[in-house]
């Protein structure tokens, strides 16, 4: 008699039961590699991680979490970063993320390459970010390198160097679009030797930013530094927003201890370059872009080389290189070149625009007249417009511009110096012009503290001083 296939001793005639037995052995051996993937996958961080202990496969969309000090060993591919909102995390405070020259490369259900939110000190370098971030997130900000809200110490500052943005981002017409941004509470923002020349859009783009909220005191200010960057890239801004290349402020905001009385952040631009290959096109667009609210402002040995595109559609502001003041900062720029005449000015000059927030000091809805001063000295400009244009907006009632200084310039096309604005066009007197010798400069057309111009460039001008000074006359 034949015995049952539950023995294994006999085959059926019919062979069904041992092709089960193959079937299911194939099934579990599936299941055993699939398994062994995947734990291979879970567990293996020193693949891409030199000290892998300060770094966990992430949740909710993170593909990395790192809590420590961290080095790459090896670029992060697309394929593995799959369908994860952010590449790398920062979690942890007072960390360290060296990219060693590796890439981490974006996909488009990619928002952040790397995000940093509420630690306590970071440092960022040698990394690269490629790819096409944001294609399918296009209801959410995208960002290269992305850090906010992170608090610093003395001995800890938030630092980003030596760190490349290839990467195209492409967001919604309401969001946002960075390719490397901090924007922090801290003693100290550098971001050093990095270039970004991806491509972006959104509804407002910035190539590089670097944002401190958070004064020091009259003995040491915080800081912001931007140097030795290059922005090489395509910034496009909708929905009649505003592109910008390579910014650095400080800005007013109580929330996060910007107030009447916060303490002064010194802001320094140095040695930074918009490449030839570089494109900015939106509402407005500012080339190199300092902005403070008290404290110093500086932009020295910066160029805008002549041939990178600027298209805006604002004709009142922005330009080559821009300067903002909210409040009483001294600002100055110096040896820089601005010679693009596709930009709308070479250096343009803005106070209280109804786009900014107003500075100064309110009381009781009143605001009071700070004393901003500003030198621009040695640069060689040029612009679509003007050389140098200054815009007081209506809301300089609360933060007017006192005193510039022009020494050592040279220009080229587009008019000297022009002055615009609600503010300064009702209070000229506000205002004093003066050479690198402290002459009063005597400019066809533009009244300020006692000098009175009547007339046009086309009939000619009446000349009135009603102050005791030495003065020296310019050409229109």
């Amino acid at each position: 008699m034949m015995k049952t296939g539950c023995t294994g001793t006999e085959r059926p005639k019919n062979g069904t039961g041992g092709l089960r037995r193959v079937v299911l052995a194939l099934a579990v051996l599936l299941l055993t590699c699939v398994l062994m993937a995947g734990a291979v996958s879970a567990d293996d961080l020193s693949t891409y991680w030199s000290n892998h202990e300060n770094v966990a496969w992430g949740s909710d969309g993170t593909l990395f979490a790192v809590s420590g000090d961290a080095t790459l060993v090896a670029n992060i591919p697309a394929a593995l970063v799959g369908s994860n909102t952010t590449i790398i995390k920062i979690t942890g405070d007072s960390v360290t993320l060296d990219g060693k020259g590796h890439s981490i490369e974006g996909t488009l259900t990619t928002q952040y390459g790397v995000y940093a939110g509420n630690a306590n000190g970071l440092t960022i370098k040698n990394l690269n970010v490629t790819g096409t971030f944001g294609s399918d997130s296009s209801n959410s900000d995208v960002g290269g390198i992305f850090v906010t809200n992170v608090q610093s110490t003395d001995s800890n500052p938030i630092t980003i160097d030596n760190c490349d943005v290839s990467a195209t981002l492409t967001t919604s017409a309401s969001k946002k679009a960075y390719g490397i941004s901090v924007m922090a509470n801290s003693t100290a923002i550098t971001i050093s030797s990095c270039e970004v020349s991806g491509k972006f859009s959104g509804y407002q783009v910035y190539g590089i930013q670097a944002l401190n909220r958070l004064g020091g005191t009259e003995d040491a200010p915080n800081t912001v530094l931007v140097k030795d960057c290059i922005l090489s890239g395509i910034l496009t801004a909708s929905n009649s927003h505003n592109a910008q290349g390579i910014c650095a402020s400080s800005k007013y905001d109580p929330t996060y201890g910007r107030g009447p009385d916060a303490g002064p952040i010194d802001v320094t631009i140095q040695n930074c370059r918009i490449t030839s290959s570089a494109e900015l096109s939106g509402n407005i667009c500012h080339g190199i872009y300092g902005r403070a609210y008290n404290g110093n402002l500086v932009i020295t040995s910066c160029t805008v080389d002549s041939s990178a595109k600027f298209t805006a559609t604002v004709t009142t502001y922005g330009g080559a290189i821009s300067v903002s003041d909210d409040g009483n900062a001294v600002i100055s720029v110096t040896d820089c070149v601005a010679q693009n005449t596709q930009a709308l000015n070479g250096i343009s000059i803005v106070q209280g625009d109804t786009n900014t927030n107003p500075g100064g000091v309110v009381e009781d809805g009143v605001g009071t007249v700070q004393s901003s001063s500003l030198s621009l000295t040695e640069n060689t400009l040029a612009g679509k417009t003007n050389c140098i244009s200054v815009y007081v907006g209506s809301k300089a009632e609360i933060n007017g511009l006192t005193s510039l200084t022009l020494s050592g310039n040279t220009y080229g096309v587009g008019k000297q110096i022009a002055f615009g604005g609600e503010f300064y066009t009702q209070h000229p007197e506000t205002l004093t012009v003066k050479d690198g010798s402290g002459n009063v400069m005597l400019i066809p057309g533009l009244s300020q503290k006692g000098v009175t111009w009547t007339g046009d460039d086309e009939s000619g001008y009446t000349l009135t001083i009603d102050e005791a000074g030495s003065y020296k006359l310019m050409d229109a």
